[in-house]
């Protein structure tokens, strides 16, 4: 075998990779941004009471329920897509050349990198990263605003992404 041959195949998926560098980032940069302030903390001992005591049970069941959707529909997405059709040609039909336009005219290697890692990485850390901040600085009101709102951004968000494809 050859050296280009025998090189290490990642075990995991794009997903998982970047959701483990979120989860092994969460605290480290949690601790970075409350630096100034010591006792905004939760002590990592301290986060089971801390989830008990301020009911944050329901905000874990969100995302549970939030993940668990995703799985299904990410599952069932392909088989949907026959029945339901497509709505690309009419979208085409409105836009005509102008978005290839606008994409040849911005086309650029550097750019297509950045906003891939914006997609794949900053949209999914400030989906998890939001809610965990304001838990791990006992802010209650704030941490409950944010999960609502990215469960209701979900809620919003999955019949477009399931029954109008484009």
């Amino acid at each position: 075998m050859g050296q280009s041959q025998r090189a290490m195949a990642w075990p995991i998926g794009p997903y998982e990779t970047v959701m483990a560098a979120i989860l092994l980032a969460t605290i480290p940069l949690q601790r970075l941004l409350t630096r100034d302030e010591p006792e905004m903390r939760v002590g990592l001992r301290e986060l089971g009471n801390e989830i008990r005591e301020k009911g944050y049970k329901w905000n874990i069941s969100l995302y549970v329920v939030m993940y668990l959707f995703k799985a299904f529909v990410d599952q069932h997405n392909e088989a949907i897509k026959p029945r339901v059709g497509g709505f690309t040609h009419v979208i085409h039909g409105i836009e005509g050349e102008v978005t290839l336009w606008v994409q040849q005219a911005f086309e650029n290697s550097l750019l297509t990198e950045a906003l891939s890692f914006h997609y794949l990485f900053v949209y999914l850390f400030l989906i998890w990263f939001s809610p965990m901040y304001y838990i791990l600085c006992k802010d209650e009101v704030m941490a409950d605003k944010a999960v609502l709102n990215y469960f209701v951004i979900y809620v919003l968000a999955v019949p477009f992404y399931l029954f109008f494809n484009v």
